[in-house]
């Protein structure tokens, strides 16, 4: 909770979580987290409410065996989707690794009355002032740029080649406040993938991850998107793959004594 000690002109500033990092940790960070930036007006005490998200989980890489499943990243704090498990066997077993997914990273938001996390605001929209949305999370890391999947922004990046594996955007998503758990692959798969999907990362909307086993294909989560409420902020902006790790937030007065 910040409390205004002075009536004046605030900045307010929000980073959205980066996503997990997938099997073969071949980057030394997942998808990063958006950015959100806007200016508004507090009388004296008053209140807002900042909830940041958190990292998602890396996926645990684990040497094949027949009795340990290779588990996905749990989702960061404030809507970060779970990474999916890999198979005990298929494609991947055959090389002598398998695979988890990454977790996706949870969003930073403030808002003027307090619910808890993003996705309890789905009635009281227009009580946030803004949001950063967080990254999706990994699956095999050797396909990532810094773009895909990354949080919003007023879209979160995309993780894959079709739909399930979209970034959120200001209308749709996966849900609001919520990105995706990721596909755990099935036993037996043999699709030449051996892994889980990374999980969508939180944001206003929520990013996809694929849920269909047909469609599953190495996919990332998608990121999750920003926000900004023009009603209660001026000046604002978003940018996309920004931060790094868990996010954060700053609220600066604008004014000198």
């Amino acid at each position: 909770t910040f409390t205004a000690p002075v009536s004046g002109d605030y900045k307010l500033e929000v980073w959205g979580a980066a996503g997990g990092r997938g099997g073969r940790k071949s980057t030394s960070h997942g998808p990063l987290g958006g950015y959100a930036i806007g200016y508004t007006i507090l009388e004296n005490s008053t209140s807002l409410y900042i909830y940041v998200g958190g990292k998602g989980e890396d996926a645990q890489d684990i040497a094949y065996t027949s009795t340990y499943i290779p588990l996905g990243g749990k989702g960061g704090y404030n809507g970060g989707g779970d990474g999916g498990n890999a198979p005990l066997n298929g494609y991947g077993a055959w090389f002598g690794y398998v695979r988890g997914g990454g977790g996706g990273g949870g969003a930073t938001h403030i808002a003027n009355i307090d619910k808890g996390i993003l996705s309890n605001y789905s009635d009281f929209r227009n009580n946030i002032l803004l949001v950063a949305g967080g990254g999706g999370g990994l699956t095999d890391s050797f396909h990532f740029s810094d773009m895909e999947s990354s949080g919003g922004g007023e879209s979160g990046g995309n993780g894959g080649f079709n739909q399930f594996y979209a970034g959120g955007t200001q209308d749709t998503g996966y849900a609001f406040g919520q990105g995706a758990n990721a596909l755990n692959e099935p036993t037996g798969n043999m699709d030449g993938v051996g892994e889980g999907d990374g999980g969508g990362g939180g944001g206003w909307y929520g990013g996809y991850a694929c849920e269909v086993s047909k469609y599953a294909n190495n996919g990332n989560g998608g990121g999750g998107s920003g926000h900004i409420n023009t009603t209660l902020i001026t000046n604002g902006y978003m940018q996309n793959g920004v931060r790094e790790g868990n996010g954060y937030a700053i609220i600066t007065w604008q004014q000198l004594p």
